[in-house]
């Protein structure tokens, strides 16, 4: 099987080329620059086309290419989504439909694009499921909406099989120390944890979310790329693990965690400042999520990672140090 992934270098794309190589797979890695020391990562590829995906000279290097899918990960993050509409636009929609279409034209019958639980809004609380009202409270979960629309549309199309995989809340270590991934809520607490030896939440810590890890997140892409078409159920899956956790219950994880590896206990602060008091402290939602994934499990898929399991590997590769990064955890 050969499959072309978009966005190779970055955060999900390198873990997703990387997953994909080690299965036998060929990929062929589309990027706008190589990573500093990224040797052996390379030598997992079939081939490498550099260039920027708002540029034509990439989908011409492409158009010869033969490939049976193709994934698409590019997205500008959260905050930069926000900056400028035109640049957002350029960045998170244009290049989408254009390798839809690419997908089309080479003849490959299958594109899986990487979509974002934002497209249900905010406010994440009670059963989301994929037919769950989509109220995209800003431009990257509205382009991602577009996106998962414009999927849709070439679904249409003979023999391309179009997915949407609605990612939960990713966290795990990076391929490369330089990929965008510690503003992520559990990346961002392991780090804290290390650097300052504290973790400070921004608020009561009483919002959930659904943590699923990177390893887990590249396991369900491959699923669904060989995934026999007569098993689908649908051309959109929540991808999580059906488990919600509170940002409390991940920070007294984290600190756990901390003082297995350390032998020395972390206080954990409050947005007002208070420390917290785990005897006393509530770690549960008054209004539990449930990130639905029947449908995901009924196409065959379960993320096996547990998320203590994930913090312990995450904590063991921030203590090696990489510089450091400002906190933005949220």
């Amino acid at each position: 099987m050969k499959v072309i992934v978009f966005g190779a270098s970055g955060y999900l794309g390198a873990k997703l080329c990387e997953h994909l190589s080690d299965s036998g797979v060929e990929v062929i890695a589309v990027l706008r620059s190589l990573p500093p020391g990224s040797g052996a990562w390379q030598a997992k590829l079939s081939s490498i086309v550099t260039g920027d995906v708002t540029q034509d000279s990439v989908f011409a290097n492409l158009r010869n290419c033969i490939a049976d899918a193709i994934v698409y990960t590019v997205s500008l993050n959260h905050t930069e989504s926000e900056k400028d509409i035109t640049r957002t636009l350029a960045v998170n929609v244009a290049p989408t439909w254009r390798a839809l279409d690419l997908a089309r034209r080479i003849g490959a019958s299958r594109f899986v694009y990487l979509s974002a639980q934002q497209v249900y809004g905010r406010e994440y609380t009670g059963k989301i499921t994929e037919q769950s009202p989509s109220k995209a409270a800003n431009f990257y979960g509205l382009t991602h909406l577009l996106g998962e629309k414009i999927a849709n549309h070439y679904d249409q199309a003979d023999g391309l099989k179009c997915i949407s995989l609605r990612i939960s809340s990713g966290y795990g270590k990076p391929v490369f120390k330089t990929n965008d991934c510690w503003t992520l809520v559990v990346n961002d607490l392991c780090r804290m944890a290390i650097e300052r030896q504290e973790l400070r939440l921004k608020g009561t810590g009483r919002d959930e979310r659904d943590f699923i890890h990177i390893d887990d997140i590249a396991r369900g892409i491959r699923h669904f790329l060989t995934l026999p078409a007569d098993r689908l159920r649908g051309e959109v899956f929540n991808l999580g693990t059906g488990t919600s956790h509170t940002i409390l219950e991940v920070a007294r994880v984290t600190s756990e965690v901390y003082q297995s590896v350390f032998g020395r206990s972390i206080p954990v602060y409050l947005g007002d400042g208070s420390v917290v008091d785990w005897a006393t402290v509530a770690l549960k939602a008054e209004k539990r999520l449930l990130y639905s994934t029947e449908q995901l499990k009924s196409a065959g898929f379960e993320p096996n990672i547990p998320l203590r399991t994930g913090i312990r590997e995450l904590m063991e590769y921030t203590r090696s140090g990489f510089g450091p990064l400002p906190s933005q955890q949220g």
